[in-house]
């Protein structure tokens, strides 16, 4: 999952076929949803548009919004601050 968030932008770039370099993000988004043991939201994710270049901006409320219940709301954002820190540089790394 985090290759699909961090790489959306250059792949939509290259791609040919924009739609199916979007449909194998979904897939991607479905796949990790999957692994949370929350797959039953890859659906109302895919319904409402929530792609890579959009998920790592979902609230709370966002969630909500589309049905997804507390706890889940909660499972999927600590999965995502995981991934997102993991793709940051590690402090030694960054230009000085």
């Amino acid at each position: 999952m985090c290759y699909c968030v961090k790489s959306f932008a250059s792949e939509q770039r290259k791609a040919p076929h924009f739609a199916e370099t979007v449909k194998g993000c979904m897939q991607r988004i479905a796949d990790w949803l999957k692994a949370l043991g929350l797959s039953e939201y890859a659906e109302r994710f895919a319904e409402n548009g929530i792609d890579a270049s959009v998920l790592r901006h979902l609230t709370d409320q966002d969630l909500k919004d589309i049905g997804v219940l507390l706890g889940h709301r909660r499972k999927r954002l600590v999965a995502l601050r995981s991934c997102l820190v993991r793709s940051r540089p590690s402090p030694s790394l960054r230009p000085q």
